[in-house]
């Protein structure tokens, strides 16, 4: 047998060293490259809204994302790149294009740019700004594209439309038309439920906002419908300017630490709120076509003036908090709604104390907080937002619970409502102390039908301003 001398050795050693330090190398290459590719988010899904002279587009991601973007002409477009991410819209699709047509957007396709990389290119029917910005709970990426000259033009065929003619008497314009969904739906309340049974509370998941998606029906363009008057017949600010409902701040109460009242099963008012919060959020952003943002998602304590601050940061056009009841008294019951204003009422007073609890306002900054309080524009709009909210959820909760008392409109200085500066409701959806309405709390039928009624009376208000039909779409998950 020939041996080998201590220099062959000495080489071949070498070439396993090297050898065994590439595999380790690659090994760990692979790991990464594995690790970093189920670190990637998800694009679920893509909507988007016709709102007259804006169209408005939200894709919605996993987790935390970034993005660029960059336009482009001939045919004129911009495109976003979400950075890290893996598409799953459109299902097994390379592409999957969305035909809208509205007259500001002429279509958009969603792909797998490259291995971690997708892109969203948006194709512009004309001159058009283009404003993006990142929205958390969920994420998504919200595209804005504004028309540049649409308002002009309708302004200009409403003229028209309103001149005498020549050869006859003065000829009215076009109707307006009522709110639709893409299909030409109209929005209307879903029937009654039968009385739930007791069940055990259901704690609600993430708000699911993505379904298969259908190309919406190309919407008309329409004259925008004015705002009516209140009920009261006040012509507020907020009318005579046109105003809109775009986007809209759901705060469930309470969270964290502060877990609210709690029931004599030990239900927690946290808890109620945010499922019902979660439901409603869900409602708005499928039927009306609204941007939604939760001041929490989850059981987490955040201070009553953040929750404002977050509001007013939205830039937000509505503000529904969400709160149970309670009561010493074991037989008090029913359903009552609450804007923000000064009150002397006892009652009303002690309920806005429970609820001012976590307030860190101290008492040299009165003054200021009255100031905000007397702002006469808001208070009217927000007196009107709590009466139709009122009146759509009672009209749900006595078909369920005959015995419910419409407890009404009510005004009281809650600090959660003082910050914002949009028209603002706190909702108090039952007492958790009335041991009916508590078993009714418990059950995900009847919060589904809470959050039913919540929604019917923000569409009622909304409907009441200026406003565009809207139109909506979402692609596979």
């Amino acid at each position: 047998m020939k041996l080998c001398n201590w220099a062959e050795w000495a080489g071949n050693m070498g070439r396993a060293s090297r050898w065994l330090v590439g595999l380790v190398c690659l090994l760990g290459w692979v790991a990464g490259a594995q690790e970093q590719g189920q670190r990637r988010v998800q694009v679920k899904s893509v909507r988007w809204w016709s709102l007259g002279d804006v169209t408005r587009i939200a894709v919605e991601v996993s987790g935390d994302f970034t993005f660029r973007q960059e336009r482009l002409s001939s045919p004129e477009r911009v495109y976003f790149d979400i950075l890290n991410a893996i598409n799953r819209v459109g299902g097994r699709k390379i592409v999957e294009n969305f035909s809208i047509h509205d007259g500001v957007v002429r279509q958009l396709r969603v792909g797998q740019n490259r291995i971690d990389v997708v892109r969203v290119v948006i194709e512009l029917e004309g001159d058009c700004e283009v404003s993006a910005s990142r929205l958390a709970n969920p994420e998504r990426l919200v595209v804005e594209v504004r028309a540049r000259g649409r308002r002009e033009r309708a302004k200009a065929q409403v003229s028209a439309a309103i001149q005498p003619s020549s050869s006859g008497p003065l000829k009215e314009g076009p109707a307006a038309g009522v709110a639709e969904t893409a299909a030409g739906e109209r929005v209307s309340p879903s029937a009654p439920i039968e009385r739930p049974q007791e069940a055990p509370l259901e704690t609600a998941g993430a708000v699911t906002r993505s379904q298969t998606a259908t190309p919406p029906v190309a919407p008309v363009e329409q004259v925008p419908q004015p705002a009516r008057r209140t009920r009261e017949g006040e012509q507020s600010l907020t009318r005579a300017l046109g105003l809109k409902v775009r986007r809209i701040v759901i705060d469930p109460g309470h969270g964290g630490k502060d877990t609210g009242t709690i029931g004599p099963t030990g239900l927690q008012e946290k808890d109620l709120t945010l499922d019902v919060a979660q439901r409603l959020a869900q409602l708005v952003s499928d039927r009306l076509g609204a941007e939604v943002v939760l001041t929490r998602s989850a059981d987490e304590f955040v201070p009553l003036e953040r929750r404002t601050e977050i509001a007013n940061n939205a830039r937000a056009d509505l503000f529904v908090s969400l709160h149970v009841n309670s009561s010493r008294y074991r037989s008090v019951n029913g359903i009552e709604t609450f804007y923000l204003d000064l009150t002397d009422s006892e009652a009303d007073l002690e309920v806005a104390a429970r609820e001012n609890a976590g307030s860190t306002r101290s008492v040299h900054e009165l003054s200021e907080l009255i100031r905000k309080i007397a702002l006469s524009d808001k208070l009217k709009e927000s007196r009107e937002f709590a009466g139709a909210v009122q009146q759509a959820l009672y009209r749900v909760v006595r078909q369920v619970n005959g015995q419910s008392r419409n407890r009404g409109v009510k005004k009281a200085p809650f600090v959660v409502l003082i910050g914002a500066e949009m028209p603002s409701i706190l909702v108090e959806l039952g007492f958790i102390t009335n041991p009916q309405e508590e078993r009714l709390l418990k059950n995900p039928a009847y919060r589904q039908r809470l959050a039913e009624a919540i929604f019917q009376g923000i569409e009622v208000y909304a409907k009441s301003l200026s406003h565009f039909r809207t139109a909506a779409t979402t692609g596979d998950e």
